[in-house]
Formats: structure tokens, sequence, C-alpha cells
């Protein structure tokens, strides 16, 4: 019988492209020598900010999926898996709402407030920096001062 292994590097493309939608793209280092195969899906954790149970989510691996959901809230996810014995896990920041209220910031506050603008932007870099190292604490304050800083903006979000 074939097996279906992770070649001890977990990695994934995650994405929001709207406030309600993830894709998801599989990159993990999947075995392939004799008695291996690649497999054509696999289970993902997917735990949300805010909640503390973590939901199973079956995904295609070589092939971009679609996680919907009502809404998805700014913040830290944790993807989680197991292969071969192994336990997988792996933070993103993802921030939807705060990348269109950037976005919206960039198109209708003007260059009076670009170094503003420039200031959230880098606090968003950092939360992203810091979920990818696991430090999910410091990349929820990132989140936070972003959050802060472009509401002191005042600009009219309508994400």
């Amino acid at each position: 019988m074939d097996c279906t292994c992770i070649r001890g590097i977990y990695n994934f493309y995650v994405r929001a492209v709207d406030t309600k939608t993830l894709i998801y793209k599989d990159a993990s280092d999947w075995m392939d020598e004799d008695n291996y195969i690649h497999p054509s899906k696999y289970t993902v954790k997917m735990t949300e900010p805010g909640k503390g149970t973590a939901e199973s989510i079956e995904l295609l691996v070589g092939s971009q999926n679609a996680i919907r959901k009502e809404s998805l809230k700014d913040g830290i996810y944790c993807f989680e898996t197991d292969s071969c014995g192994k336990h997988y896990k792996k933070s993103v920041a993802i921030f939807p709402h705060l990348a269109c209220c950037v976005k919206q910031a960039w198109a209708t506050m003007g260059i009076d407030f670009k170094s503003r603008i420039e200031e959230v932007e880098s606090y968003l870099k950092m939360a992203q920096i810091n979920a990818e190292y696991n430090n999910v604490k410091t990349a929820t304050q990132n989140l936070k001062m972003a959050e802060k800083l472009l509401n002191n903006i005042k600009c009219d979000c309508d994400c």
C-alpha cells in the first residue's frame, strides 16, 4: 500500500481575495519515492482569529482551493495538518478589511497622508512576518497598532 507523506516541509500560499473568500494552494514537499504517492487531497485544520476550535477542511493538492466564509476576520489564522506521524502548524496574518481600508486611504486621502498610510502598511508587514515566524502575540499587537493608526487617519472605510 502506497503512503502519502509530507517530506518535512508543510507549506502553502493563502490570501484573501475579498472579505468572504480565502484562496489556499498547497506548496508542501510531498514524498515521491517508491511506495509514496502525491495525494489528491488532504485534511487541514484551520483556526480563525477569536475562535478556540479548529475547523477541518479537506483541500485539493496541486489546485487552488476557495475557502468561503460569511465574513473573514482580520487576524492570525492557524493552519495545521498531520502527515506520517508528524504534526505541522503554520500561522498566517490575514486582514481583508484592513487591506481594503488601506487601498481606500491611498485612493481618497491624498499625498498629505502618504507617511501615515505607509506607517499603517509597515505594521501590517510586521504582522505578516511575525505570524510567519509563529510570533502570534506580537503579530496580533502589530495588527492592533495598524488598525489604531488607520482609525486615526479617519479614512471613510466602506469595506
